[in-house]
């Protein structure tokens, strides 16, 4: 895992940490980051990863992924879960309605939503990519845009 400095953060780093009780959240928005192992021999324990180690740690609950996602719409899906957090949800809601609003607000409403969000070039530049096409889904109701995260430990 890489921080938001982009200092590299392992399972042994997170081992080494003091308690994190007074963490009500970590996300992990990162690609299959709920999972644990190589994920071509699953194996029943994939939900021991980075996850299990933060809940080993004390911190309340974790929000990661299941599989590989797409960088456009986990940037959507996690604006609005942020929304829906500060406007007093529950993280099971919040995450819940982040995931019906990408199932059925249409994808240029969307798009338009994150071009007024972001303010770095790299990042309108992960926009404009996203783009549709005739080939394209024309909206982010596909399951793989948003039900890949999911929610482990304490969801209030």
């Amino acid at each position: 895992m890489l921080t938001g400095d982009g200092k590299q953060f392992t399972i042994a780093d997170i081992q080494n940490l003091n308690s994190l009780d007074h963490l009500d959240l970590i996300v992990l928005s990162a690609c299959e980051s709920a999972l644990g192992g190589d994920p071509n021999k699953l194996n029943g324990i994939e939900i021991a990863s980075m996850s299990y180690e933060f809940l080993n740690r004390q911190a309340k609950s974790v929000l990661a992924s299941l599989w590989k996602v797409s960088d456009p719409s986990t940037a959507l899906f996690m604006q609005h879960f942020y929304t829906h957090l500060a406007n007093g949800e529950t993280k099971a809601q919040a995450l819940q309605k982040a995931q019906l609003d990408l199932l059925s607000t249409p994808r240029p409403i969307l798009m338009e939503q994150l071009k007024r969000s972001l303010s770095e070039p790299t990042q309108r530049s992960m926009v404009d990519i996203a783009k549709p096409t005739a080939s394209k889904t024309p909206d982010y109701s596909h399951p793989y845009y948003w039900a890949a995260f999911t929610l482990i430990g304490n969801n209030l």
